[in-house]
């Protein structure tokens, strides 16, 4: 067993492991792991009391260190509730809608991006967040295989960044919101794109269940890195 590290003032961030057996939280800081197992059970349980370990586990230097190389990295949280928030990106909104106002309904390319455009702008200047829930079976570990499902072909992805919550609330004014993100990490959004619009559907439009939700379409991490 590698020895134990000194007091590391630097970074860490925080993932769930598998060595041997059971899986475990751990810390990790350079290629060295800290399993925390003897802190708490699971890497959600320290983010949900994160004011209280926050500051400790920069302090560690005891307990049992694995070298990362020797474990299997699995997603670094276990997940509760996934909000994605689409919509982000002004050229990758206006590409969609386009293709969607194209294949759907029969406008030219230059129509249909004209108007993508036009809808684009007006969100920038007084629309909201388009928030809508992922399943949790979606999420898996950063080197997991992707099973691709049966319905549709063309599967696409994206980079995005994911904030984990920490504390709980409700209501929470914008300026205060990021008093409670814990931590950050990655994940590879996955979207079957021909199963996203319903043509058979026109007036509810997009399919975000069947085209982002198949298991294994949220591969995250690896670790949390805190805030």
């Amino acid at each position: 067993m590698p020895d134990p590290l000194p007091i590391h003032a630097g970074p860490f961030a925080l993932g769930t492991f598998r060595f041997a057996a059971e899986p475990f939280p751990g810390l990790v800081t350079g290629a060295r792991v800290r399993d925390l197992s003897d802190l708490a059970p699971s890497t959600r349980a320290l983010v949900e009391d994160w004011d209280h370990w926050l500051p400790r586990l920069g302090e560690l230097t005891d307990g049992t260190w694995h070298d990362l190389a020797d474990l299997e990295v699995l997603a670094p949280i276990e997940p509760g509730q996934i909000l994605q928030s689409g919509a982000n990106y002004r050229k990758h909104v206006v590409d969609l809608v386009a293709a969607e106002k194209e294949s759907v309904h029969g406008a030219t390319p230059e129509e249909a991006r004209a108007d993508a455009e036009q809808m684009m702008d007006q969100r920038i200047r007084s629309g909201v967040p388009y928030v809508f829930l992922g399943s949790p079976r979606a999420m898996c570990g950063p080197y997991d295989d992707i099973v691709l499902p049966a319905l549709g072909e063309q599967h696409d992805w994206e980079l995005e960044l994911a904030l984990v919550i920490g504390k709980s609330g409700r209501y929470i004014p914008a300026a205060d919101a990021m008093a409670y993100v814990a931590a950050y990490t990655i994940c590879n959004d996955l979207t079957t794109r021909d199963r996203l619009y319903r043509p058979d559907l026109k007036a509810i439009g997009t399919d975000w269940f069947t085209a982002k939700n198949a298991d294994t379409f949220l591969p995250t991490g690896p670790f949390l890195v805190p805030a």
